[in-house]
């Protein structure tokens, strides 16, 4: 029988379970206020996955508050891919195992991927069943990151090591073998699980780092070490290696030399067999040791092309590309201090015969005689070299062509940055391509994922299908745009190809819009309109022409349009329509007379043009007739009036022009008899200030700028003109202005006082000749301004006269006139290059160039010109070092200045030439203040002659100043000291009277000590070729010259007269152009800017500029940018043909 409780024990145990709820409330508090708070992150949810409960680190990490989060799916959280692989895992948990710890990714509140690792648990029901899951994880995106690139980077490590030509094992602190290459592989097999000493049986006898236990201490270790077993030599370094954790491990190397030791046996029985086996080897072989080679095989001299015993002592440096000296010289110190360059490296190396090879080099230190040493292995990889730059070209390609597209084209990753778009592209989307790669789609385009568009990209992006799509684009001003997409998957992500439509769009919106205007128009026009059957009923009228001839539309259209023609212009208006159904014009205006229908004739201005199908047929004409009748009774009233008007104005006693826009539009007689001409054409159409001298031009400008700006007479003024023959004649002028149409013109009239001026200027004293410095600057500006002209206008004349001396027959009686203009031509040619060469504007060449070279090679030259009663002394010093220069020019100097010698020398005597080095220094500097101090190289002329007086000595560079009376232009020294001035170069006279003179040149020395040029051989160039070249020139007279020249030559030519024209023949693609011959300064665009244009669309085309002056657009200071190729004009056609020729050969 039960005991029943009394009340007493019955309220005890109420409190007592009263008291262990409050405990059991209390520990709940703490525990979720534990979880809450806890650093990471807890969530519980159900089997299906919805969240029951998250803490706060949970919702911090997704950005979401804790309402937002329960309720829904951790899934949700997760990227799609992943969700049901998750699930399972977790729905495999079971009584047995209830834990379970995996990592996977999840979405990031800023659309990011991270990784988290948790451990979930499930708490399973009385029948079994899981009700609950609860799973404790922490963000190791970092760690997964790290893990990723040591895994990356130890993966490329064993890459190499696996490559590695040397045996590579990886030994741990306990012994363990941790890695070993494939070479350690192949001779040893797989290590497996077993250790170092197991592996290499009987390998810790000999490593001292094993027999006296000092293994993994900071201890390096090198060895030899024989395998009986395999019978091999083995090198082996033991290396040791501390991580930063402190776990230590070693890598040791092992080098085969077997064959070495062989070698050194056999060496020690026949160094014969060695060096033969050197000497045959397929790469070349050389030791080097202080800089010095001091042993080659052949193949070295095949590389070189200098043999053996030629390269012995010499330095390998000689022939290394001077490009990629830096590099092998860099490689060189890295050895000597210390450092590990790498093993093996690829540079140029130039050939005695001027090729250029691809090697590549192993250098390895040994000891040569005792002493240290490099033995060096070329390796000459030329077709390996030729064959990545052939797959680099064609990866060039491909993208240019994407680049150049005209349809915009883009990839765009997964995480929905720009991987690649081009410029049409960019465009699209009114942005820079360099704003919009590797930046996201996103950020550039806000609120662009609402949009259908991304919905159809996201589509292909996940799912992978493609899409074909139209899309209105609206721009963040409120404009917008259409655009035909394609999106196509690609591994990167998607590809979209973009077409702009938005002009077809708007072309079918306005055709209907269109229509209904042109009715409106038609019907509205205040000109007549009418549409003519082929043949010539009218098909329909607007207003103004049914008013024009006073018919309704019925009446017109029922008769030909010639019932209402006057009579005379009938047969005229049947032959217009003919001309143009037979497309002889597209369109024709006459003027005609219409009959009224009351009877009243009609003028009309009609423009007649035919509306074809596509066959090309006259579907129906349009013309547009313009009431003109009472502009012509006017016209007839104004020729009167101006009949009256012209017999006044021809027979006035003074010279009487008017002028319309500042041009002159009419004459009378007494005009064409002050300016000299035979009829009105030689003035009619001049600017006014064209026909003043121009020292009265300013006047005349601001007496026609107070006209215009006033209106009033201006008072009688004194000026000089310019008669046809270019003589001045002074005259007083009296302006006026005067009504004309619309505009106002200017209304001239002038009175010759020739005969008054000439009395006044007898009275004059003339003015002292200008200053020298004066004279310098003129003369400068004379030869800048018209050496581009002159020498357009001798190019020509020279040119055709070469043509036509060409064409000649030797015995031809007119050869000897032509041979004449073209001396005359020549010589022309030569005065404009010197007045060049002293204004220091021609342009010049620099090369290095030893002048001790120059004057050898000048004196057989020099032996030819100067009289034989001149002994000529040539003192050239070997060391003299290269300057800069014009090759040409230098001869020029040194031929001036002995001719000028020979002069001064008539009854024979000594012509000196002497070459050196001069150091001027500061104090020189301080009393020649041209001269800056430094190193010069010297050139000195002298001679035995008359001298100079001090006036003679202060003149003797002053252009056209001689000595020589009509013998002698003045322009010999000029040209010298102009010549040496543009050579950054300083000139000094010496003479006395009776004395001779010395004439001492300083050069700077060429900022790089590299030796001069050797002189060009030249080769044999044939002139003619097939190529097509685009010839670009604005003067009409050069143009068609060297257009003859070229198609005498075989070439096909394209000519364009300016450079807009020649960007629109390039543009129509229509021929294939192999080079770009245009003149340097034209207007709006030179040579040079419509090269750069050029060059964007035909990268391959090559270029040669031609010009009497550059006007440094591609020279500096005169000197030649380098790499341009450059004709001077004006140009012979075999000069010309040369240079093209050579050019076009050049790879």
């Amino acid at each position: 029988m039960s005991h029943k409780p009394s009340y007493e024990e019955l309220e005890k145990r109420v409190l007592s379970l009263q008291r262990d709820n409050s405990r059991l409330r209390e520990s709940e508090s703490r525990w979720r206020l534990l979880m809450d708070h806890a650093p990471g992150l807890i969530c519980t949810f159900l089997p299906d996955g919805e969240i029951v409960h998250v803490n706060q680190a949970y919702c911090t990490s997704f950005n979401k508050a804790y309402a937002e989060l329960v309720g829904s799916s951790f899934l949700l959280l997760l990227p799609e891919p992943d969700r049901e692989a998750v699930l399972e895992n977790i729905h495999a948990l079971t009584r047995e195992n209830p834990t379970m710890s995996h990592e996977h990714q999840v979405i990031a509140a800023d659309g990011s991927v991270r990784w988290q690792r948790w451990t979930n648990r499930a708490f399973f029901n009385s029948n079994g069943e899981a009700e609950i899951y609860q799973a404790v994880g922490e963000d190791v995106t970092e760690r997964k990151l790290a893990a990723q690139a040591v895994l990356a980077e130890r993966k490329r490590f064993e890459d190499v090591l696996e490559k590695f030509p040397y045996g590579v094992c990886v030994v741990d602190e306990s012994r363990r073998i941790e890695f070993v290459n494939a070479k350690i592989r192949t001779e040893f097999g797989d290590p497996g699980v077993l250790l170092c000493h197991q592996y290499f049986e009987d390998m810790p006898g000999l490593c001292p780092a094993c027999r006296t236990g000092t293994a993994f201490q900071e201890e390096f270790c090198r060895m030899e070490w024989r395998s009986p077993e395999k019978d091999r030599h083995y090198e082996v370094y033991d290396i040791p290696l501390k991580s930063e954790n402190g776990s230590k491990s070693r890598v040791q190397v092992f080098n085969d030399i077997t064959e070495q030791k062989q070698a050194e046996s056999s060496l020690r029985e026949s160094e014969a067999k060695y060096r033969a086996l050197v000497e045959n080897a397929g790469e070349a072989i050389y030791i080097v040791q202080k800089g010095v080679i001091k042993f080659v095989n052949a193949k070295a001299g095949e590389l070189t092309g200098v043999d053996a015993q030629g390269l012995l002592a010499r330095d390998m440096e000689d022939f290394i590309h001077p490009e990629d000296q830096a590099l092998v010289t860099e490689r060189h110190a890295q050895r000597l201090r210390g450092e590990a360059p790498p093993s093996s490296y690829s540079f140029r190396l130039v050939h005695a015969s001027g090729e250029i090879r691809w090697v590549e080099l192993s250098v390895t230190p040994i000891e040569w005689e005792g002493k240290p040493a490099t033995l060096n292995f070329l390796r000459d990889i030329s077709d390996r070299k030729k064959a990545e730059g052939e797959i680099i070209e064609r990866e060039k390609r491909f993208r240019a062509t994407l680049d150049n597209m005209l349809e915009g084209c883009q990839i765009i990753g997964f995480d929905w940055s720009y991987i690649y778009l081009n410029d049409a592209a960019a465009n699209h989307g009114r942005m820079h391509k360099e704003d919009m790669t590797g930046k996201s789609m996103l950020e550039l385009y806000p609120g662009i994922e609402q949009t259908q568009i991304f919905a159809l990209m996201q589509d292909g992006m996940i799912n992978r299908v493609s899409h074909q799509v139209e899309n209105e684009f609206y721009y963040g001003n409120g404009s917008k745009r259409w655009f035909e997409l394609s999106i196509q998957p690609v591994p990167e992500g998607i590809f979209v190809l973009s077409i702009d439509v938005t002009e077809k769009k708007w072309a079918e919106h306005s055709l209907k819009e269109s229509e209904s205007r042109f009715r409106t128009l038609f019907e509205q026009s205040p000109i007549g309109i009418i549409m003519a059957a082929p043949n010539g009923f009218p098909i329909r009228s607007n207003k103004a022409l049914r008013e024009l001839v006073g018919y309704t539309e019925e009446e017109i259209c029922s008769r030909s349009f010639l019932e209402w023609t006057h009579p005379d212009e009938r047969e005229a208006s049947q032959r217009l329509i003919k001309s143009i159904a037979a497309g002889e014009y597209d369109r024709k205006i006459m003027e005609k007379r219409y009959l009224h229908k009351n009877g009243d004739m009609v003028w009309g201005r009609t423009a007649v043009t035919a509306v074809r199908n596509s066959a090309g047929a006259v579907e129906y004409f349009i013309a547009m007739v313009e009431d003109i009748t009472e502009s012509k009774m006017a016209e007839q009233v104004l020729q009167d009036s101006e009949n009256r008007y012209r017999s006044l104005f021809m027979h006035s006693p003074d010279a009487v022009f008017a002028a319309l826009d500042g041009e002159v539009s009419l004459v009378n007689q007494a005009c064409l008899s002050l300016f000299g001409a035979q009829k009105d054409e030689d003035i009619v159409g001049k600017p006014i200030l064209d026909l003043v001298a121009p020292e009265f031009r300013a006047l005349a400008a601001k007496r026609r700028d107070i006209l215009d700006a006033e209106g009033r007479p201006l008072p009688l003024a004194e000026m000089q003109v310019l008669r046809m023959d270019g003589k001045p004649v002074d005259v007083e002028v009296l302006t006026s202005a005067f009504p004309m149409g619309d505009a106002m013109a200017t209304h001239v009239i002038l009175r010759d006082i020739s005969a008054r001026k000439n009395m006044e200027k007898e009275k004059e004293q003339l003015q002292e000749q200008l200053s020298q410095s004066q004279k310098l600057e003129s003369v400068g500006r004379l030869a800048g301004g018209v050496a581009h002209d002159l020498n357009n206008l001798l190019s020509p004349i020279i040119g055709f006269g070469e043509i036509l001396s060409d064409d000649l027959e030797p015995d031809d009686p007119k050869r000897e006139a032509v041979e004449e203009i073209l001396g005359a031509g020549l010589r022309a040619r030569n005065l404009v290059r010197q007045l060049l060469a002293f204004s220091r504007k021609q342009t010049l060449e620099f090369k290095p160039l030893d002048i001790s070279q120059t004057l050898g090679a000048f004196k057989n030259l020099l032996r030819r010109t100067i009289p034989e009663d001149i002994e000529i002394k040539v003192v050239s010093s070997e060391k003299v070092l290269p300057v800069m220069a014009d090759a040409g020019q230098m001869e020029q100097v040194i031929m001036n200045l002995a001719v000028n010698a020979a002069d001064a020398m008539p009854n024979g005597g000594v012509l000196t030439l002497e070459t050196g080095m001069a150091d001027l220094d500061a104090d020189y500097a301080k009393l020649h203040s041209e001269v800056q101090p430094g190193r010069y190289a010297a050139l000195v002329i002298s001679d035995t002659g008359q001298g100079m007086d001090q006036a003679a000595r202060e003149r003797a560079f002053e252009p056209f100043f001689s000595t020589k009376g009509k013998r002698g232009t003045g322009l010999g020294l000029a040209t010298v000291y102009g010549i040496v001035k543009q050579h950054g170069g300083s000139i000094w006279l010496y003479s006395e009277e009776g004395q001779g003179a010395t004439f001492k040149i300083y050069l700077p020395v060429a900022e790089e000590s590299r030796p001069a040029d050797e002189p060009e051989k030249k080769a044999v160039i044939k002139l003619n070729g097939d190529e097509t070249i685009l010839l670009v020139e604005d003067n009409a007279n050069v143009l068609h010259l060297a257009g003859t020249i070229l198609k005498r030559r075989g070439y096909k030519t394209l000519a364009a007269k300016g450079s807009a024209e020649a960007l629109e023949i390039i543009k129509s693609g229509k021929e294939p152009i192999h080079l770009l011959l245009t003149d340097v300064v034209m207007p709006e665009m030179n040579g040079r800017q419509l090269y750069t244009k050029a060059l964007e669309m035909l990268p391959a085309l090559k270029v040669l500029y031609m010009s009497g002056y550059t006007d440094n657009v591609i020279a500096h200071r005169g000197v030649l940018d380098e790499g341009v190729q450059f004709i001077q004009k004006p140009f012979s056609g075999k000069g010309l043909a040369e240079k093209i020729r050579k050019i076009l050969d050049e790879k």
